[in-house]
């Protein structure tokens, strides 16, 4: 899950953005996707597509359970220090962005459709995103994301969800972010 996370994620606006040099962005992102994988399998949700092999995964949280609390991000301490000791600007970075998005998420309970992923070419990530509203309309829940990948935006529209804010920066500089709800049904 972690290896197709940071392979999905290697060439992403964000990513792209908070570390810039493509050779050791790999390796930071494995080390990124590691407690934040750790923290969906306990306090939230993975659901994993597979093949022969793992095709997708998508990380998601149900009411109440995100953002992290303080105590749970700190359980990826030793992970995040090893990123900063290779690129402490592109680990701040990431931080002011996160903390500029917390301050606009939505207060109403809902679910958070935090990472989705999928190897390339497997066109997994509808598959996977039904079945989390499945999921999340069974109970009667509204859910939120973001993104910063203009193409996601189209397909989260036609799985029902509503722009509330488009294409504005977080950080100079920093790849457009789009947040999105989609109402409990």
């Amino acid at each position: 899950m972690i290896l197709l996370l940071a392979d999905t994620f290697q060439n992403h606006p964000l990513f792209d953005f908070a570390f810039p040099r493509v050779a050791s962005r790999r390796a930071i992102l494995r080390r990124l996707f590691r407690p934040i994988v750790e923290d969906a399998l306990i306090f939230g949700r993975v659901d994993v597509a597979v093949a022969d092999d793992i095709v997708g995964v998508l990380l998601w949280y149900p009411p109440g359970a995100y953002p992290m609390t303080t105590r749970r991000a700190l359980r990826g301490l030793p992970d995040y220090l090893r990123i900063a000791c290779r690129d402490p600007l592109g680990l701040f970075k990431l931080y002011r962005i996160q903390a500029a998005l917390d301050r606009l998420r939505p207060k109403q309970p809902h679910c958070h459709g935090y990472f989705l992923g999928g190897r390339a070419g497997a066109r997994i990530g509808a598959i996977l995103a039904r079945k989390l509203l499945e999921e999340v309309d069974a109970n009667g829940w509204p859910a939120y994301l973001e993104t910063q990948d203009s193409r996601t935006v189209a397909l989260y529209l036609k799985l029902g969800f509503d722009l509330i804010k488009s294409a504005f920066p977080t950080l100079p500089g920093a790849p457009l972010t789009s947040t999105m709800w989609r109402s409990a049904r």
